[in-house]
């Protein structure tokens, strides 16, 4: 289980970004190699990214936290997004995906080989 990690906003335009536990998915066949000292690890996020939120959501005083599900690639790129849990408002959810797919990932391993997985982040405005 990974620890979260944590993105501190600055004023009320900027939401904050929380990593969640994910297991890999997918998995591709497995290495014959022997040569790799941890056979498998999660997908992570590298340091998390300023997210702005929207300003209309900001001066109309929308929040909530969206939960999003992320593909990744075996190189560690986001395939796609999707959001699994709601903030209830739409502009906030749409920005949510927005910032999880800019976001920096590294790969899951299996195996000791780069797999297709997925992540789940949580995208507090």
């Amino acid at each position: 289980m990974m620890n979260p990690a944590k993105l501190a906003g600055q004023g009320a335009l900027l939401a904050a970004l929380t990593a969640a536990a994910m297991s890999p998915a997918l998995a591709q066949t497995p290495s014959t190699s022997t040569a790799c000292s941890v056979r498998d690890v999660d997908a992570t996020m590298k340091p998390p990214a300023l997210i702005e939120m929207p300003a209309f959501a900001a001066s109309t005083g929308m929040n909530g936290t969206a939960v999003v599900t992320i593909a990744l690639g075996p190189d560690g790129k986001p395939l796609s997004a999707r959001v699994v849990r709601s903030t209830g408002y739409q502009v906030l959810d749409d920005a949510a995906t927005k910032a999880a797919l800019a976001q920096t990932y590294t790969p899951a391993i299996s195996d000791c080989q780069p797999v297709t997985a997925s992540y789940e982040v949580d995208v507090e405005f």
